[in-house]
């Protein structure tokens, strides 16, 4: 942001970057110059000066900060699931708990499960990772910041038919037909 006014520049980078060596991009007014020079890497972990100069050799100078954004705080489990066949677990984010049920004769004991995280999180065990979901599964999100929580999943396999009636019985000979 560039406040004319107050002669200042305020930059927001993202969590992390270091400061340290940082080229700035500058655009100044037609004809006049910047100095330092555009594309020069200078130390931000202060804030630094940067003066513009007309072509009539008037100058403004302009006090650059530049501060890193927060650490995100995110560790969410936002969306979990399976593929072939495709089903979603219902989360539950007071509880930290995800269902999730795969239909009848579904394996379950090495499954890699789709998940989705809260951005800039990170997940352990890798979801990517076959588990043997016949028993709850613990996973720990982390946010950018350290924080963590653990969900625990639970999978069940729906269940299969119980349909179990007899439909028809005949002999085909002689030609009877059953009650």
């Amino acid at each position: 942001v560039i406040d004319e006014n107050g002669r200042t520049v305020s930059l927001t980078v993202p969590y992390g970057t270091s400061l340290t060596s940082v080229a700035p991009a500058i655009s100044v007014s037609a004809n006049a110059t910047v100095s330092p020079l555009t594309g020069v890497a200078q130390n931000f972990t202060t804030p630094k000066v940067y003066t513009v100069k007309a072509q009539d050799n008037t100058t403004q100078a302009y006090t650059v900060t530049v501060t890193n954004a927060p650490a995100s705080t995110g560790k969410s489990i936002l969306s979990f699931g399976f593929t072939n066949p495709s089903v979603t677990g219902s989360i539950d984010q007071t509880s930290k708990t995800i269902a999730i049920t795969v239909p009848f004769g579904t394996q379950i004991t090495s499954r890699a499960p789709v998940v989705t995280l809260s951005p800039n999180a990170t997940i352990s065990p890798v979801a990517a990772a076959l588990r043997n979901f016949s028993v709850p599964v613990d996973y720990v999100v982390t946010a950018q910041d350290g924080s963590s929580q653990t969900y625990r999943v639970t999978t069940s396999t729906g269940g299969g038919s119980s349909d179990n009636n007899m439909i028809a019985f005949n002999f085909t000979s002689p030609d009877t037909v059953g009650l």
